[in-house]
């Protein structure tokens, strides 16, 4: 199918639009095919059901960031046992690096922890944590919006 759009500056192709709109060709015309078929309306609808709803939100949430903050782990084993333990929250040593990456927090090591102390430095999780765990509590996640600079 031939597709392109007259604009001032030219024209332009379905590849142009697609890559302007961060999609494939072919997502492309899939949209252009359901918003002919039905408007916007059609164009609107999910065709699925958003994957599994996310392990760690709300409450479980909250309390992680706070215990990040206060340096209450130092092993990512320690925040799986306490997921595990406080909330019955089944989660990989994988998942729990996930998340910590998510929330822009780094576990420090005991040699990490005792040069900071010498140095008269205080250990906490970046600003980062807490906007993020605020911006999933409100929901962005759900938005697909990037979250935290990544």
């Amino acid at each position: 199918m031939v597709f392109s759009v007259s604009t001032a500056s030219g024209e332009l192709t379905a590849a142009q639009i697609a890559g302007q709109l961060g999609v494939s060709r072919r997502q492309f015309f899939n949209w252009v095919d359901a918003l002919k078929a039905g408007g916007v309306e059609e164009l609107l609808k999910r065709g699925h059901g958003g994957g599994q709803p996310t392990q760690i939100q709300g409450v479980v949430l909250k309390e992680l960031v706070a215990g990040l903050q206060a340096g209450r782990w130092k092993r990512a084993r320690e925040v799986q046992a306490w997921l595990e333990q406080q909330h019955a929250t089944q989660l990989s040593v994988k998942g729990v690096y996930y998340w910590l990456g998510k929330l822009g927090a780094v576990l420090k090591g005991a040699a990490q922890d005792s040069r900071a102390k010498r140095r008269g430095r205080q250990l906490s999780v970046s600003a980062v944590a807490l906007r993020t765990a605020q911006e999933l509590e409100r929901g962005w996640w759900k938005t697909g919006a990037r979250v935290g600079g990544r």
